[in-house]
């Protein structure tokens, strides 16, 4: 099921992201179900922050570097300032969001 969603992401996003976003989520799971709760800590941040390129690439076309500080504040504003009706308010509101959340 894994490669089946990486492959369909990757198909429409950068390769790199999509990696990183799914080895962020199995390593998160990994350590829940063995007890790590810090470790599921760090691998949530490392999947926030992939998401987060993600909504770049989507919403502009290119991302934040992976290795490069990731302003996520500044992000989510010019997320929120798209104009209504070029994204869904899911990609420019809610989800920024609830990654910050997390």
């Amino acid at each position: 099921m894994r490669s089946v969603i990486q492959s369909q992401l990757a198909s429409a996003l950068p390769p790199k992201l999509v990696d990183e976003l799914i080895e962020a989520h199995a390593q998160a799971k990994k350590n829940l179900y063995l007890g790590g709760l810090r470790l599921s800590e760090v691998e949530g941040g490392r999947f926030c922050e992939a998401a987060f390129r993600l909504l770049e690439q989507i919403t502009q076309g290119s991302f934040t570097p992976l290795g490069t500080q990731l302003n996520t504040d500044k992000t989510i504003q010019k997320l929120e300032n798209l104009p209504k009706g070029s994204h869904p308010d899911a990609v420019r509101i809610h989800i920024p969001r609830a990654l910050r959340l997390v």
